[in-house]
């Protein structure tokens, strides 16, 4: 699906949707627009490298995939590979989604295969103020989306920060059985997921931030160091939660030890006040009939007087030690 906004020269911005509306601006010398290319196919990418000039084998890892961050200069444009991200509901990963930009001196390509939030995000302010945001030109819409992509990063971060802290106020009162265990392992996974791809897009921000480009306006410095110190403080932000996490798991672990060695005392405690009366109900119980009090009635009441004084007094015992 193709949608853009364009203008030739200073004349009333033209919102288009289909390559031959965009076939029909181009031919004008002095247009220029943002194209936005949403699950193009092989054929959509091949129409718009003969209207724009792309690189293209830029243009071919926009259908194959692409494992990592890259920034790039080219003769005509920056080609900006960049990666967004989203959780979804009941899964256990952070889902990694990429933009590739292409901003040249007369156009700002962006193509990417789902939905993007940040894009969408500029289309509606496009849509709202065609003139002002095309008059800000194609480094200031470059920067609104790279910027809303970072903004992901630190909203999920913020709701995992929300799990974690439930899952640390939990994390006495679980027991081996507990299914918020597992909820350990997919904050964990999702952090160690975010961690990473922040990491790659701090580095790609570094020269846009730096001003290695000759291309691209050196007022946006400042903006996009802002950008890198929000994506310095979700990295950072990343690692603390994972310290967290696992002295959260310490304190799980030390809880389900605590209530083993627990239930483990309590049966050593009634192992220990019930041997010496299963001695002497051994003991009393031999078949011999010669034994002292046999035939006695007040003997079976008195040796069972005995192990309950012998059992009370081992219980007071271990009770007086605190070991019950």
């Amino acid at each position: 699906m193709i949608w853009g906004i364009g203008r030739k020269s200073h004349a009333s911005p033209i919102e288009f949707s289909s390559f031959e509306e965009l076939q029909v601006l181009w031919n004008h010398q002095d247009a220029f627009a943002w194209v936005d290319l949403e699950a193009p196919s092989a054929d959509d990418l091949q129409r718009l490298d003969l209207l724009i000039d792309l690189d293209d084998q830029s243009l071919e890892d926009c259908l194959h995939g692409e494992p990592r961050a890259r920034i790039d200069e080219f003769d005509d444009c920056l080609l900006i590979v960049a990666y967004g991200v989203i959780a979804h509901e009941g899964s256990d990963e952070v889902e990694a989604r990429k933009l590739t930009i292409f901003r040249g001196e007369r156009f700002l390509v962006t193509i990417h295969s789902q939905p993007s939030r940040s894009v969408n995000a500029l289309r509606e302010r496009c849509r709202k103020s065609p003139k002002q945001t095309l008059d800000q030109g194609f480094d200031r819409m470059l920067y609104r989306l790279i910027d809303g992509m970072v903004d992901r990063y630190l909203t999920l971060i913020d709701l995992l920060e929300d799990d974690l802290d439930a899952y640390e106020e939990r994390s006495f009162e679980m027991d081996g059985n507990d299914p918020y265990l597992q909820q350990a392992t997919t904050i964990r996974r999702k952090l160690i997921d975010l961690r990473r791809l922040a990491s790659a897009q701090r580095g790609l921000i570094d020269p846009l931030a730096d001003g290695d480009f000759d291309s691209m306006s050196t007022d946006l410095g400042q903006q996009f160091r802002v950008v890198r110190s929000h994506l310095t403080h979700a990295v950072e932000r990343c690692e603390g939660m994972l310290d967290r996490l696992n002295a959260a798991l310490q304190n799980y672990n030390s809880s389900v030890a605590k209530r083993t060695n627990d239930v483990v005392r309590t049966l050593t405690v009634l192992t220990a006040v019930m041997m010496p009366m299963s001695v002497i109900a051994g003991v009393y119980g031999m078949n011999f009939p010669t034994w002292p009090g046999n035939d006695n009635p007040i003997s079976f009441v008195a040796v069972t007087a005995v192990m309950v004084a012998v059992g009370l007094t081992m219980a007071a015992l271990f009770r007086f030690w605190r070991w019950l």
